[in-house]
């Protein structure tokens, strides 16, 4: 029976939810488990009718197709190829989470790719690791690959000792949907968490900007003199002295990390490094731990910031970038 079939498939899904939610530690609600099996219904149609769109436009699927990232749109792309035979390979892309204790991201890859391209070695240590550890079934066929022929064998800087004068805050992307178990704060809060380091910063007689995530329409919260115009994140390194990041999970930090600059990281906790990688990266970045207040919103300790800025010029290690990102 066809409907019985579906919603044996339907339960699978369901159970696969339950089963990531324990380990985050939640439990649903029987609610929340019903109001699950309608989205779950209705996504499950709407995929199906864009398979079915795609079948009917273009016929022949490719045999082969490589994802940046499996959004909500490359997803459904990536399962009309599959559907039909096809193959699908993905890649680490920004930072990559070669680094992460959860790799949340990377399992939502895992998930629709045959095949799953990494930067290093360590990386696909750290990929199998979490693969294996994973009770849900949907990825866990993944094949697992590392990249050849890095551009680099080693990395090594000398102590930035610059004055620190103006500082660049490289944004993350205000999210305004609230999904639940996202490794992102939402939007508004990762603004204000902006707005409070700018009066520190400012406070202290630092000049300080913004460089917004090219996703982002800024609103009209910042300064028009507190945007960075820099142009390229290349740029960043040669217009500031410093730099702040809430986030690693990001094109710019890859970047920057290769540079002489002195970077300093509001860790918010949304996608936390595995003990060891945490200890080499304290060896190039200053990080500075942000615990949420009673109200459940980010509060910025103004001691430890300036004190981060201070311990960053110091730190000079790549261990971290050579291990994780060095290619």
């Amino acid at each position: 029976n066809k409907e019985n079939h579906n919603d044996k498939k339907i339960k699978l899904m369901i159970d696969a939810v339950i089963s990531r939610s324990l380990e985050f530690g939640s439990n649903l609600t029987n609610d929340e488990i019903s109001n699950l099996k309608i989205y779950i219904s209705s996504y499950q149609s709407t995929h199906k009718n864009f398979i079915y769109s795609l079948q009917k436009k273009y016929k022949n699927p490719p045999s082969e197709l490589w994802l940046f990232s499996p959004q909500p749109m490359q997803s459904f792309i990536a399962s009309w190829v599959r559907t039909f035979g096809g193959n699908v390979i993905s890649h680490e892309h920004g930072s990559g989470e070669g680094w992460s204790k959860n790799a949340l991201d990377s399992l939502f890859d895992f998930e629709y790719s045959d095949e799953f391209f990494c930067y290093t070695n360590s990386n696909k240590k750290n990929y199998k690791k979490i693969q294996i550890k994973n009770n849900i079934l949907i990825g866990s066929r993944c094949k697992i690959k590392t990249l050849k022929n890095p551009q680099f064998s080693s990395l090594n800087k000398s102590k930035i000792n610059k004055k620190i004068k103006k500082i660049c805050i490289v944004g993350g992307s205000y999210r305004y949907d609230s999904i639940l178990y996202s490794i992102q704060p939402h939007g508004l809060i990762l603004m204000k968490i902006h707005l409070n380091l700018i009066e520190i910063l400012e406070k202290n007689n630092f000049e300080v900007f913004v460089r917004p995530h090219p996703e982002n329409l800024l609103p009209n919260i910042f300064h028009k003199k507190n945007i960075d115009s820099s142009g390229s994140i290349d740029n960043v390194f040669l217009n500031y002295d410093s730099v702040f990041f809430d986030t690693i999970q990001t094109t710019a930090f890859y970047t920057l990390l290769r540079k002489n600059i002195s970077i300093n990281i509001l860790d918010l906790g949304t996608n936390e490094l595995n003990s060891l990688s945490r200890e080499m990266l304290a060896k190039r970045c200053s990080i500075i731990n942000v615990k949420k207040n009673n109200s459940g919103n980010f509060e910025l300790n103004e001691n430890d910031i300036i004190n981060s800025i201070d311990k960053s010029i110091l730190l000079s290690d790549n261990e971290f970038m050579n291990e994780h990102m060095n290619y």
